[in-house]
């Protein structure tokens, strides 16, 4: 991975502002995309914010403040992707919905003829995952492409690149419970909560968090 730079910087050049560009939100319509890793999964939380708009915290799962309220919480998973439409790599957040649909090429023995099932052929095609409008049910379809070719040099190298630079990984690692309580403003109350389900992460147990395919978009819980 690259050299991380923190402290005073020598110029302006230096600042690290590519975070958000690192990430790929899925518009409305097709988004054509060649999936380059094995997902990365996570659990976060929804939860109102003082606007009363929706707002994602990733869960600390032990000791989470928020899953003793008994807060909503789901499970999510990153991919690394390759947007055709930049032709850039991307991280893209996944609902289940969306990891059902891909999952579904890998275990259909049709479409994997002659073709060992697991995550590594689904690299081997395209995918185009199609969002419909708000409301609409299901929102997410994903649909593979019958063509199957190997990424390109520029492709790999571009790929190679990336990931030299980015750890998807230390964005699902759980924060501590006093960083969630510093998101929330330093305090869970119960005007706060969104939404409440008896099956939830407690500290450290393998309960599953309710799932539900939301229309969600990134917050500012990245970092």
């Amino acid at each position: 991975m690259a050299e991380v730079k923190y402290g005073q910087l020598s110029s302006w050049d230096d600042g690290n502002v590519s975070v958000q560009k690192d990430f790929m939100n899925l518009a409305e319509g097709s988004n054509h995309v060649r999936v380059i890793t094995n997902p990365y999964q996570f659990v976060v939380h929804w939860v109102k914010d003082s606007t009363g708009a929706n707002r994602k915290i990733r869960c600390a799962v032990k000791n989470c403040p928020l899953c003793k309220k008994l807060v909503k919480n789901q499970y999510r998973w990153y991919i690394g992707v390759l947007d055709r439409k930049s032709g850039q790599p991307k991280i893209l957040e996944i609902s289940q919905q969306i990891y059902k649909g891909i999952k579904s090429y890998i275990s259909n023995p049709e479409w994997n003829e002659f073709i060992e099932y697991d995550w590594g052929k689904v690299m081997a095609y395209d995918l185009d995952i199609q969002r419909g409008p708000k409301g609409t049910n299901p929102l997410y379809t994903v649909m593979g492409s019958p063509r199957r070719r190997p990424l390109s040099d520029d492709e790999v190298a571009v790929a190679k690149e990336f990931f030299a630079r980015v750890d998807i990984s230390k964005f699902t690692t759980p924060p501590k419970p006093e960083e969630v309580l510093e998101k929330m403003g330093g305090q869970v109350s119960e005007s706060t909560f969104e939404a409440r389900t008896e099956n939830v992460v407690r500290g450290g147990n393998s309960a599953k968090p309710e799932i539900k395919d939301e229309d969600f978009d990134f917050g500012d819980d990245q970092a």
